[in-house]
């Protein structure tokens, strides 16, 4: 994989965390913005491709002790939880990071319209973002 595919498989992940972030736990948006994390892990991982903070266990996943534990893949979740509306809207998003990985890495020929609306709209929210802190 080479550097350019790299740095906009970083880019993508940071901007689903960030996205995530900015909506209430539990809500369809955080929900599937994890669900696309778990994703762009997932398809990583089985090309075997290591991207440090994405593949492997990410910084904030720990147990009480503090000892690194790894979230639950979407299909695990779906198989301890069964299928509830949360855990479909993480196997959704998972479904969409997978596609998007493979998309940058030129393994799927068409890339698809929600990625680049969801590139677009967050380039326009950070330049809105910067603009604001320096207003």
């Amino acid at each position: 994989m080479d550097e350019f595919k790299k740095e906009e498989i970083i880019e993508l992940f940071k901007a689903i965390d960030s996205a995530r972030l900015m909506n209430a736990p539990g809500s369809k948006a955080a929900l599937i913005g994890h669900g696309i994390m778990l994703g762009i892990r997932e398809a990583l991982e089985l090309k075997k491709i290591k991207i440090e903070g994405i593949t492997g266990a990410w910084y904030y996943e720990k147990d009480n002790e503090g000892n690194t534990k790894r979230q639950k893949s979407a299909s695990q979740l779906i198989r301890k939880e069964g299928k509830t509306r949360e855990t479909e809207m993480v196997a959704e998003g998972n479904t969409i990071g997978v596609r998007w990985t493979l998309e940058i890495l030129g393994l799927v020929e068409e890339v698809s319209k929600d990625r680049k609306e969801f590139v677009k709209k967050y380039r326009k929210h950070q330049d809105e973002m910067i603009k604001s802190l320096l207003n």
